[in-house]
């Protein structure tokens, strides 16, 4: 009677050990890939495309009087360098802001009043870097830029973030 009983622990101790190791495989296969966070300054790669901010400026206004644009909350203007390392054109997505909060705000598509805007339609030629503004409407903060590849599927995009912390930018 003594050989059933060690049988039934031994089986219920490897039970527990593939158990346990089965949670571990899939905690493992649920994780997503983390987004690699870089600073002011350094290169973010994105695939084939290096991305840098290269400075930030908060405006209360754009535009000379008597009818300079006005933001809802305050401008941010971001001057952001990118860089095509592939043998094809390289539309730049457009690229979004996320506060401390998750909030985020996406870049505002009329650049008025903005020397030497990005725009909307980003052609980044083959092994060419193209520096330029990008503009955003957001309450005073630090936050994180986020860009990507030119996926064209939001679900296979590949991102970065890159700080942008309001005591680097100055105000206008």
């Amino acid at each position: 009677m003594a050989l059933p009983l060690r049988a039934s622990a031994s089986w219920r101790f490897i039970s527990f050990v593939l158990l346990i190791l089965l949670c571990a495989v899939a905690a493992g296969c649920s994780r997503r890939a983390t987004t690699p966070v870089h600073q002011m300054g350094e290169r973010a790669e994105v695939g084939p495309y290096v991305y840098s901010v290269l400075e930030a400026q908060w405006a209360e206004k754009l535009g000379d009087e008597p009818t300079p644009r006005l933001p809802s909350q305050r401008f941010l203007l971001i001057r952001v360098s990118v860089t095509n390392g592939t043998p094809n054109d390289f539309s730049a997505p457009q690229m979004t802001l996320i506060s401390q909060s998750n909030a985020e705000y996406v870049e505002l598509g009329d650049g008025n009043g903005v020397p030497d805007w990005f725009g909307i339609f980003r052609r980044v030629g083959p092994s060419e870097t193209v520096t330029r503004w990008i503009l955003f409407d957001a309450p005073y903060s630090d936050y994180r830029l986020r860009v990507g590849d030119d996926a064209f599927d939001p679900a296979d995009m590949k991102t970065a973030l890159i700080e942008v912390p309001t005591r680097l930018a100055h105000k206008q």
